[in-house]
């Protein structure tokens, strides 16, 4: 699947999305070979770091009801997915982080607003390595081994949460940063 954005599409969402207009997407994607499926949302790769984080958590809210009754590979399999999602919803959080200064699909840097990364806290770096790293390894590395132990979902949606609770507070602190004061007297 490829995603295709021009930097003027790109800046006409930019615009609605200040304007506090609904933004609709629509994809159209290749199913087994045949061309035509619509979807009303993005694809996964071009969704921003929190609406994979509410994909993802309304997916396990959807499968909650069935995963302690499957059988252990097709739990095993749910589980790499969703982590392999969180990994990626991780790495998309860094590209949002950075969004203000150097967008997705614009390859302009908007110097103007460099200060918006100066929110960046040691903290903020332990809590993604250490989601990287459980990812990576812990969650990750159950899931392949011989005889799996089984990942609760209590453990995915808790991977979500914390996702989401660094996201929106990044997000609140980029929105509140001041730009600094510059004098050239």
């Amino acid at each position: 699947m490829r995603v295709f954005a021009t930097r003027g599409l790109a800046r006409r969402i930019e615009e609605a999305e200040a304007q506090g207009r609904p933004v609709m997407y629509q994809t159209v994607q290749r199913k087994l070979e045949r061309p035509g499926y619509i979807e009303g949302e993005l694809p996964a790769k071009a969704k921003s770091a929190l609406q994979l984080a509410n994909a993802l958590r309304s997916e396990l809210k959807g499968e909650k009801g069935h995963f302690e009754h499957w059988a252990d590979v097709k739990r095993t399999i749910f589980c790499k997915g969703v982590i392999e999602q969180l990994r990626e919803a991780w790495d998309q959080g860094i590209a949002d982080f950075v969004f203000p200064v150097l967008g997705r699909f614009d390859n302009q840097i908007k110097g103007t607003s460099l200060y918006k990364l100066a929110v960046l806290t040691e903290e903020d770096v332990r809590t993604v390595t250490a989601a990287r790293r459980r990812l990576s390894e812990d969650l990750h590395a159950s899931a392949e081994t011989l005889n799996p132990e089984t990942i609760p979902h209590a453990a995915l949606v808790d991977e979500v949460a914390k996702l989401e609770t660094w996201l929106t507070d990044m997000a609140k602190r980029q929105q509140e940063a001041q730009p600094p004061i510059t004098s050239y007297v």
